[in-house]
């Protein structure tokens, strides 16, 4: 099953000074279950990502700019709910 996680981009470096423009491009890398999953394209915010229903993975994001990554976020976990299905109609007994 298919879910997006999301995120705000870092707009400043460990030391508080801002990420200007000439910062770079900046990509994220997308942690499941201590493993690294994905690496978004340049610059976004968001990303599709696999779940299982019922089970609850945790999820931590990590950049980088110019090569240099940023420590692991904090954790996110996540379960995806089962769905339910409608019960059943049109019930008859002969």
């Amino acid at each position: 099953m298919q879910r997006t996680i999301s995120w705000q981009n870092p707009t400043q470096y460990t030391d508080g000074t801002p990420i200007g423009v000439e910062g770079g491009t900046l990509f994220v890398h997308v942690w499941k279950d201590g493993i690294e999953v994905y690496q978004t394209l340049p610059n976004v915010t968001t990303f599709p990502i696999e779940v299982t229903p019922g089970v609850t993975n945790v999820w931590q994001l990590q950049a980088e700019l110019n090569t240099q990554k940023s420590d692991l976020s904090p954790e996110y976990s996540y379960t995806a709910p089962f769905q339910k299905p409608m019960f059943p109609e049109a019930i008859s007994i002969s």
